[in-house]
């Protein structure tokens, strides 16, 4: 294994010896000592989708971030296509300047600061920040796709969850591994039935949440067909809405901002997901933290606070300050219904995210399983939210 893909222990340490020969290969000689012992690495908060290294030399005083790619970033397609992004947001001072770029990662500018929690996105001052920044990345103009590609991905996950559930319902027809719905139950980690249907067979989920209820329409049970048929639905929707296809970031949330407490400045990070989108799933994407937290200290490691969402006043000061960057001539209140034209569908595409994340740690066979109580969660605000939803 080469060098650049062993930056990690077993034990979930730090390969320090590894890192250095990493920053000694792509650094210039102005930031190193003769003494090679001389860096020292830390993990860094935040981050969700990948490692995030905290790596200074402590004689010369020098500090980067080494950030190493989770499993999403693992093809070079996308691999190539976040480097790019992140030179050019780079010198267009949008983002860390990049001192290095390898098949697993980056070497950045480590700027000083920590993640955004949700109560902090209520502030008045965060949300006049978010809603500048987000109108300054939808400004953009990059060598990509000028389509919403981004839905490409959530079809390909749907593929992928329903080749994965194939292969777990294969693996339980054999006669050794033979079991009941309830022992299947038990072994996939949440309520299902195998359901035989013209020579085929496949699961029917219960939709199981574990934070929210309500009284309002949400189905029993779907299955990896059902929620294929809502896709189609939502593509339909989005199509027909005629909202305006930008560059977006696809996953600003409170943890992917870093904030600057000493200048009381933000900058979004982490663009593994962006593209070419449409423009109110992002108003969505980042509306809905308000309400929905990551990193939450309970043993589901999130929360909801569905009557926390932006009210009428935050919803203005957010797209007042995004039209002032002046890339649209809608006006504020035609911003806010699009935002709420949108506000279900991120719920479902991280509710399909979440479920192909764990039906492929099933096939796995690993122990952990992830995301699962949190996809459910996601799929019945979905529901609420398109049985509730108002139109542009």
């Amino acid at each position: 294994m080469e060098v650049e893909n062993n930056f990690v222990n077993f034990d979930g340490s730090f390969n320090s010896n590894n890192l250095t020969v990493l920053l000694e290969k792509y650094l210039s000689y102005k930031y190193f000592v003769e003494n090679s012992n001389s860096w020292r690495y830390q993990k860094v908060s935040g981050g969700y989708s990948n490692t995030l290294v905290k790596a200074t030399n402590v004689l010369t005083n020098k500090t980067f971030l080494i950030r190493l790619f989770g499993s999403y970033t693992s093809s070079p397609e996308i691999i190539n296509k976040i480097n790019l992004i992140n030179i050019y947001l780079g010198e267009n001072k949008m983002g860390p300047k990049l001192y290095g770029v390898f098949p697993k990662g980056t070497i950045e500018e480590f700027l000083p600061g920590r993640c955004l929690t949700r109560k902090e996105l209520h502030s008045y001052n965060i949300t006049e920040q978010i809603g500048y920044h987000m109108g300054q990345i939808h400004q953009l103009e990059l060598p990509f796709i000028k389509s919403p590609t981004f839905w490409d991905d959530v079809e390909e996950w749907l593929n992928k969850l329903q080749k994965e559930e194939e292969k777990i319902l294969q693996f339980y027809d054999k006669s050794k591994n033979k079991c009941d719905d309830e022992t299947l139950s038990q072994k996939i980690g949440f309520k299902v039935k195998r359901i035989e249907e013209s020579g085929n067979s496949f699961l029917q989920i219960y939709i199981q949440p574990a934070l929210f209820s309500s009284t309002k329409t949400i189905p029993e049970t779907t299955s990896v067909k059902e929620l294929r048929e809502e896709f189609e639905l939502i593509l339909s929707k989005m199509n027909k809405s005629k909202c305006p296809i930008v560059f977006c970031h696809n996953d600003l949330h409170e943890g992917n901002i870093m904030y600057d407490e000493d200048k009381n400045t933000i900058l979004p990070i982490d663009y593994e997901y962006s593209s070419y989108n449409y423009r109110g799933f992002d108003f969505a994407q980042t509306l809905n933290h308000y309400a929905w937290e990551y990193a939450a200290t309970n043993k589901f490691g999130y929360n909801i606070f569905l009557d926390e969402y932006p009210n009428t006043q935050q919803l203005e000061i957010f797209f007042k300050n995004y039209k002032k960057t002046n890339n649209t001539t809608s006006s504020v209140e035609e911003l806010i219904n699009e935002s709420i034209l949108f506000k279900e569908i991120p719920h479902f595409v991280w509710c399909i995210w979440g479920l192909e994340k764990h039906f492929s740690l099933l096939c796995e066979q690993k122990t952990e399983l992830s995301n699962v109580s949190s996809s459910f969660d996601r799929l019945s605000l979905y529901y609420y939210y398109k049985n509730n939803s108002h139109n542009c």
